[in-house]
């Protein structure tokens, strides 16, 4: 069933939470978060966000697109480690 217009995906729930969570932490002027992920079953992530409270999002193999390479990054502006 492809997702609703309405309703958004599981990583994009994710990336609010991480959001919501630096804005509420900036608002107080002092926060910790910390954000991990792993692969599980099938391709999918789970994504969990600790900042006060535990939250977990399991984001489907579909939403997370093709892995990017190293170059990729390098591409894309981001620092390589090496250089």
């Amino acid at each position: 069933m492809p997702p609703s217009l309405d309703r958004p995906t599981a990583g994009e729930r994710a990336l609010q939470r991480v959001v919501n969570e630096i804005r509420d932490g900036l608002r107080h002027g002092y926060f910790d978060l910390a954000v991990s992920c792993e692969v599980i079953g099938q391709g999918r992530r789970r994504l969990q966000v600790r900042a006060g409270k535990h939250y977990q999002f399991v984001i489907p193999a579909d939403e997370c697109g093709p892995s990017e390479t190293s170059s990729d990054l390098r591409h894309e502006g981001a620092v390589d480690p090496q250089s």
